[in-house]
């Protein structure tokens, strides 16, 4: 099946096109890449690399942490299933996918139906329309899509439910899914970036007394070093050392097992 979706009935090769900027406008690249393959290999790159690029939050329970992805996986994997599946092959675009500093967008060629509005599905019950019945068959029977015109939908309500925004944008040429990372919004004029900072700063404030409270109750049982750097997700031993291990130490919140030789390779830290 994927030699069928390598190419379309117009003879052309499917492809994908990734950017990555250094600010929310297009200015300065810092990565680029070109691919070409079957829809489903072109898929996965896609998936795979937004996933690398977006920003991943932990959070701790008793004994557990948990990755969180800045935007729902859900939403992005169906917008890119959507992006090949209504793709105008005889376009001469590629499918596209781009990483800015507040947004990533993902852009498929070929204009949203006429008369119709991205809103009318996502709040009413549009029927599908298929530009490429195979393609679309085909991601119906790998499970990868569905035929009934709720993928907008779906996207929408996987996004308000984790509290992201998305938008949809219908150019003359094409159609585009825009993730506002972070939390952010569409600005508009001049951006509120003190309060951004701010708010900012508070989150990362909340988030890190939440993982000390998740550490000291992992400590209830003697950890040694090793064992609570895996806990936090934490790679260098300085920045365990300077945010967690020592301040801990200077407020008597943990305490270690043989105090009386501190760097002892048998060491382990316990909540006082």
């Amino acid at each position: 099946m994927q030699v069928l979706l390598f190419f379309c009935d117009c003879g052309i090769v499917n492809e994908l096109q990734i950017a990555k900027f250094a600010s929310d406008e297009r200015l300065t690249f810092t990565d680029i890449r070109r691919y070409s393959g079957s829809v489903m290999e072109l898929k996965k790159k896609a998936e795979q690399y937004i996933i690398d690029a977006m920003d991943w939050r932990v959070e701790f329970g008793n004994l557990t942490r948990k990755e969180i992805p800045e935007i729902p996986l859900d939403a992005i994997r169906e917008a890119i299933t959507n992006s090949f599946g209504h793709r105008m092959f005889d376009s001469g675009q590629s499918n596209e996918i781009t990483i800015f500093k507040n947004r990533i967008e993902i852009y498929n060629p070929g204009a949203f139906p006429a008369n119709k509005t991205p809103e009318s599905y996502v709040v009413g019950n549009q029927r599908p329309i298929r530009r490429k019945p195979l393609i679309a068959r085909t991601l119906y029977y790998s499970e990868d899509m569905e035929s009934f015109a709720t993928g907008l939908k779906r996207i929408k309500a996987a996004c308000d439910k984790a509290g992201y925004r998305v938008e949809f944008e219908t150019p003359d040429e094409g159609f585009v899914v825009v993730f506002y990372r972070h939390g952010t919004q569409k600005l508009s004029g001049t951006p509120q970036k003190t309060a951004q900072k701010e708010e900012t700063t508070a989150q990362k404030n909340a988030q890190k007394e939440e993982r000390i409270n998740a550490l000291l109750e992992y400590c209830k049982e003697p950890r040694d070093r090793d064992e609570m750097m895996k806990f936090l997700g934490i790679k260098h031993r300085t920045t365990f050392r300077s945010d967690y291990l020592n301040p801990l130490l200077d407020e008597g919140k943990i305490a270690m097992t043989i105090p009386d030789k501190p760097r002892s390779k048998n060491q382990k830290f316990y909540s006082v």
